[in-house]
């Protein structure tokens, strides 16, 4: 019995520190005016101790009962501002994540850009290396005298000719091929 008073003492004691303007229109007042009427009519009228004893118990528990109206009220609010905090939570974390798949697009779109440029280069380059071998090749009357020949790569002169023609007929140090486009002639 005890035990249960005090929880609901408790209970007032928090609902009365968030709401007290409730709390003293409510069931505190309510609760204390029975409790003192009751202990009035203890004092001068004894003969009517049990119905004011009867009293005590139906304000007491009227007044617990509309302090757990409050207390109800108190949670429900609670509740509410939860919610909307957690609405505005989940807004927050859409907004982010909208804003790094928007990131991630970028990165995206500018590495396949990238990509795009890398190979674009590359085709250029192997598009002037064939240009380049193939004006040479043209240009020049005889296998034997195009510059290819300068090049040491074991795969286009092993065979072809004697070392020292090899040694005699080096093109200039900056004419320079690579081994792949040598290969594929």
């Amino acid at each position: 019995m005890f035990e249960k008073l005090w929880q609901y003492m408790k209970k007032v004691t928090q609902w009365a520190t968030h709401k007290p303007a409730e709390a003293i229109e409510t069931g505190v007042i309510s609760t204390l005016t029975a409790i003192g009427a009751t202990a009035v009519l203890y004092l001068i009228v004894p003969v009517t101790a049990l119905a004011t004893a009867s009293g005590v118990l139906g304000g007491t528990l009227i007044g617990v009962r509309l302090i757990n109206r409050g207390l109800n009220d108190y949670s429900r609010e609670q509740e509410q501002t939860l919610l909307a905090l957690s609405a505005t939570q989940i807004a927050n974390l859409q907004a982010d994540i909208d804003i790094q798949n928007a990131r991630l697009y970028a990165l995206t779109t500018t590495a396949e850009e990238n990509n795009k440029i890398i190979q674009e280069l590359q085709r250029r380059r192997e598009q002037e290396l064939e240009q380049n071998l193939n004006a040479e090749l043209h240009g020049a009357p005889s296998l034997n005298n195009s510059p290819i020949i300068a090049v040491e790569n074991p795969i286009v002169t092993q065979g072809m000719f004697s070392r020292s023609e090899v040694k005699h007929r080096r093109a200039p140090a900056a004419v320079s091929l690579s081994s792949n486009v040598n290969a594929n002639y």
